[in-house]
């Protein structure tokens, strides 16, 4: 298993990898709509925090060194 974990300041709320990497298959952890830049959760509609949601996967994927097109499941829980 290999832990993912960003370099900027998109960090997990609690003591949890951000994505683990795993037989071929990268499980990512529940993202929140957080400002990687400014650390504060998105103020805005559902449509802006959604955005900034897969904004913060893409860049935890891209750490992994893949891509959002490369996504099999994406669960939203609202």
């Amino acid at each position: 298993m290999n832990y993912i974990q960003t370099s900027n300041q998109l960090k997990p709320a609690g003591h949890y990898a951000q994505a683990i990497l795993h037989h071929g298959l990268l499980y990512v952890s529940g993202q929140l709509p957080v400002n990687p830049d400014t650390g504060e959760k998105t103020a805005g509609d559902i449509e802006q925090q959604t955005r900034q949601v897969l904004d913060n996967l893409a860049l935890i994927l891209s750490e992994a060194g893949t891509t959002l097109n490369q996504v099999i499941k994406l669960v939203a829980l609202f």
